[in-house]
């Protein structure tokens, strides 16, 4: 299998600092990464209590906010996005439950 791109992985950390950031009382993280042909779907699941993300966090990764106002907490999810956008794709976000949020990105191998 080809290794990730190094933009790949920059996407990859700072989607974990995500996770970990919306487990304000603590919790599981956990990465897969799946070979999907020319790509590899990485996938980013934060699981806790009331594990969440603000609506500033959600916006930034969205890159539906004025680079003008972001302030430190929303500036990590908009940097990932226009990293993620930097080989055409978006950053998936879902919250299958209460307690539990999902982030992935189909990225390009290296």
């Amino acid at each position: 299998d080809a290794p990730l791109s190094k933009t790949s992985v920059k996407v990859l950390l700072n989607l974990i600092l995500i996770a970990i950031e919306a487990l304000a009382r603590g919790g599981t993280v956990s990465v897969r990464l799946k070979n999907d042909g020319d790509a590899t779907q990485i996938s980013v699941a934060a699981a806790g209590d009331r594990a969440r993300l603000t609506e500033s966090y959600i916006a930034s990764m969205a890159g539906d906010v004025d680079e003008d106002s972001l302030d430190a907490r929303a500036s990590q999810p908009y940097y990932t996005s226009k990293l993620a956008e930097s080989f055409g794709t978006t950053i998936d976000y879902s919250v299958p439950t209460n307690d539990r949020i999902e982030l992935g990105i189909r990225a390009p191998k290296a």
